[in-house]
């Protein structure tokens, strides 16, 4: 499993996303990961944020749905921490979604966002994944 030091305080946790992730995530919130991460990219408004070099020019931070990316995050401490418990590893317990917000201090929006997109991809969407063990 991966490990991330999500708080700058020197203790990593672990954290993965498995169809149990959606799962964690659609009892707690209500609401589709997928969905939520994910959501719809509109290419042709890509198109027109970038110069003639290629460069960016402008970033529309509100297509984004920020929330979504701390409570995949959270899904993804809780599958860590099930799987943990299955293998009788020890492990970190992951607070319930509300006091592990409080608890938590600041982080990186923009890091967090690319961990919980790249995680998704690994473990959700991952070529071969029907024939892997």
């Amino acid at each position: 499993m991966p490990k991330v030091d999500y708080e700058s305080n020197g203790v990593e946790r672990e954290y993965e996303a498995t169809t149990y992730t959606l799962v964690i995530y659609e009892q707690e919130f209500g609401r589709d990961l997928i969905k939520d991460v994910f959501g719809r990219i509109d290419v042709t408004q890509a198109l027109r944020n970038i110069d003639a070099d290629g460069n960016v020019i402008a970033m529309d931070y509100t297509v984004d749905n920020w929330s979504s990316y701390p409570r995949a995050f959270w899904a993804m401490l809780k599958t860590s921490e099930a799987i943990c418990k299955r293998d009788n590893r020890p492990c970190l317990a992951v607070p319930p979604f509300v006091q592990w917000c409080l608890e938590t201090r600041s982080i990186d929006m923009g890091q967090l966002s690319q961990l919980v997109f790249d995680e998704c991809q690994r473990g959700l969407f991952r070529s071969g994944a029907a024939d892997s063990e």
